[in-house]
């Protein structure tokens, strides 16, 4: 590109922002439907803390669906979602979890006992995603799945073990009104983008020590396998290489030469653009890889991968081997690149 059609960019870059909004205004969004929806949660806030004030679990999903209910339900639920945070897509994944794992019966945990709750339609429920507007328009019976989760979800036996659900405390603070004051107060801290986003960065790296962390371990007494910070040669940069997530060499008994292993790491409990970027770079990267007689590997996990099975297959069609991230499928991504080292 020449100077004057660079420049010419940057006049048209410039003119851009000089007739932009910037910001959104009432000229371009209808600033009523969204003050008609917070004014209706507004208004109905004190009724929403009084109902989990006054009533336990025993008591709650009855009286929710009772005439003497001071809210809709579509309303009871909207509060809910925002009270936890627990937003369409997990509530969907966790359909997805219930019905793979063929879990019909959820077990809530109250001190030193469990109270068993079977599902009345959400492990049962279609194949058709979970939207927004289908949850607050629920029927009866999954409006009793979705209180008990929302509200449960950190003390039910089936979730313990997921970082996820530990948010969803509701239940223990229920009938409480010292607890449910304390509850409201962190939230805003709890909720607010700058901690999710905080928790998001940390989540995106952590995946990726805990594999390097196994890898390493596993090959501590192998000088054939080692890590390196370079990427693969013969690939993208002429200095560097190519980065990846994980680059390995493997250095052959047989001393023919050095091979070099790249994997990808992620793990995606939601779905987003991360997964389709994954997969369609994998298409390219496998013929590269083959052809220079390297590998090509992945560690993914999560409920995000599982929900796009496109993505995934594009992935596992173009890869030399696709792992999760429990210890014995890490095992075996360490024993494939050991039989490399042996061929």
């Amino acid at each position: 590109m020449d100077v004057n059609s660079s420049n010419k960019i940057l006049d048209k870059i410039i003119n851009l922002k000089r007739n932009a909004y910037w910001f959104w205004t009432e000229d371009i969004r209808d600033t009523k439907i969204d003050n008609d929806a917070l004014n209706d949660l507004k208004q109905s806030q004190s009724s929403f803390i009084q109902i989990l004030e006054k009533h336990s679990f025993k008591d709650l999903l009855s009286y929710i669906q009772s005439s003497q209910m001071p809210l809709s339900l579509y309303l009871f639920i909207k509060h809910l979602m925002r009270a936890t945070d627990f937003s369409a897509e997990l509530l969907y994944r966790t359909k997805e979890f219930l019905t793979f794992n063929n879990i019909e019966i959820l077990h809530i945990i109250d001190k030193d006992n469990y109270i068993p709750y079977q599902l009345q339609s959400l492990g049962k429920y279609s194949n058709k995603r979970l939207l927004n507007e289908k949850i607050l328009n629920a029927n009866p019976d999954l409006v009793q799945d979705i209180v008990t989760i929302f509200i449960f979800g950190s003390q039910i036996k089936e979730f313990e073990k997921f970082i996820s659900f530990q948010k969803f405390r509701l239940g223990t603070v229920l009938g409480n009104k010292d607890g449910l004051k304390n509850y409201f107060v962190s939230l805003y801290l709890e909720v607010h983008n700058q901690t999710k986003g905080s928790s998001s960065n940390s989540s995106g790296k952590l995946p990726q020590d805990i594999v390097k962390k196994y890898l390493d371990s596993y090959f501590l007494n192998n000088p054939s396998i080692k890590r390196i910070s370079s990427g693969i040669p013969n690939m993208g940069d002429a200095n560097k290489g190519k980065g990846f997530d994980a680059v390995y060499t493997i250095r052959k008994d047989s001393g023919n030469g050095i091979i070099y292993v790249a994997i990808e790491i992620a793990f995606q409990e939601t779905t987003n653009s991360t997964l389709e970027r994954k997969a369609d770079l994998a298409f390219g990267y496998f013929r590269e890889f083959k052809n220079l007689g390297y590998y090509l590997c992945y560690v993914i996990d999560g409920a995000g991968y599982f929900s796009r099975e496109p993505a995934l297959k594009r992935i596992l069609n173009n890869s030399h081997l696709c792992v999760t991230f429990k210890p014995n499928e890490l095992k075996k991504l360490c024993r494939f690149m050991e039989n490399i080292s042996t061929r």
